[in-house]
């Protein structure tokens, strides 16, 4: 924490907030283990979804984007004919899209944020470095 003591001996009265930073490989796999079956947003997925049953909790004007395709990119998981989980930014999709003219995609978080950190763990993202905020 060489930052936080310079910006204290400096007398500085920001505040300072940092996280790791990880980049993502040229290749990020889709295939992560799934205790329920998992369906994506490609043609074969969105085919799929348009023989579940509506969750409760969507009206049919709603429902009709994911399925259509026009909600972008997701991910749902299944169960019984119906959805129990829908991702609308699942991260192999993401990086596939985002890569696009770009040769290095980064995902940061804060430190305290143990859900992000897992995440980037369990897609195996690449630690970078720290990335720092004063306010």
């Amino acid at each position: 924490m060489r930052i936080a003591a310079a910006c204290a001996a400096a007398g500085d009265p920001a505040s300072l907030r940092g996280g790791p930073c990880f980049t993502f490989p040229e290749r990020l796999g889709a295939d992560f283990p799934s205790p329920l079956p998992l369906l994506l947003s490609d043609a074969e997925g969105r085919s799929a979804a348009r023989e579940l049953a509506r969750p409760d909790n969507w009206r049919p004007g709603e429902w009709a984007e994911p399925v259509s395709g026009a909600a972008g990119e997701w991910a749902m998981a299944v169960r019984d004919g119906s959805p129990v989980s829908i991702c609308h930014t699942p991260a192999a999709a993401w990086s596939r899209r985002a890569r696009h003219g770009k040769g290095v995609l980064f995902y940061s978080t804060t430190a305290d944020n143990h859900a992000s950190r897992s995440v980037a763990r369990t897609l195996d993202l690449a630690p970078l470095g720290r990335i720092w905020t004063v306010r």
